[in-house]
C-alpha cells in the first residue's frame, strides 16, 4: 500500500515541475549595459515573392564588397524592425553570424489597406568567438505564399554593448 502514495507524490511533483520545465525553455531573459546604437534604413522600395528567405542589406549588418562594418558586441543585443508594407503576407527574421535565429524567431505579418506598418524586436547574445567580438547580423524576409510583398521603407536599429575585442 505504500508504492500508491509514493506513486501519487511522484506524479504530482511531475505535474507540477513539467510545466514550469516547458515555461523556461519558451521563455527567458537577456541583459547587458547597452552603450551604443547602429541603424540601417531603406526608403526606396522592394519586392519579393521568394518563399526561400532573402536578407535585406540595407537593413543588415554584415560585411559586403561595399562596405566593412560589423557590429561589435557582447552580451545581451536587440534589433528592432520597423518597416511599412504592401501586397501579400510576409515573414521577417534576425540571424546572428549566419546561423542562429534571434529571439523570439519569425515574426509574420500580413499588410492590409488600412494597416501597413509593422515593428517588432529580434534579441539575442553575443559571445567572443575566437577571440573577437565582431557579429554580423541579417535581416531576412520572405513571402510564405509566393505572392508579391513590397517593402516601401524600412529601419533597423540595434542596441548592444560595445564588445572589447573588436
Amino acid at each position: 500500500m505504500r508504492k500508491l502514495p509514493i506513486a501519487v507524490a511522484a506524479a504530482c511533483a511531475v505535474a507540477v515541475l513539467l510545466p514550469l520545465a516547458v515555461l523556461a525553455a519558451v521563455s527567458g531573459r537577456e541583459g547587458g549595459a547597452l552603450d551604443r546604437q547602429t541603424a540601417g534604413w531603406r526608403s526606396t522600395p522592394v519586392t519579393t515573392s521568394s518563399q526561400a528567405w532573402r536578407t535585406l542589406g540595407q537593413l543588415s549588418f554584415v560585411p559586403t564588397a561595399s562596405r566593412s562594418y560589423s557590429i561589435c558586441a557582447k552580451n545581451g543585443l536587440s534589433v528592432s524592425l520597423a518597416v511599412d508594407l504592401e501586397g501579400a503576407p510576409v515573414v521577417f527574421r534576425v540571424l546572428m553570424d549566419g546561423g542562429p535565429v534571434l529571439k523570439p524567431g519569425a515574426a509574420r505579418f500580413v499588410p492590409g489597406p488600412d494597416t501597413r506598418s509593422f515593428g517588432y524586436t529580434f534579441v539575442g547574445h553575443a559571445s567572443t568567438f575566437e577571440g573577437s567580438d565582431l557579429h554580423g547580423l541579417e535581416v531576412q524576409w520572405r513571402s510564405p505564399t509566393g505572392r508579391p510583398v513590397t517593402l516601401a521603407r524600412g529601419v533597423a536599429n540595434v542596441l548592444y554593448e560595445e564588445g572589447a575585442s573588436c
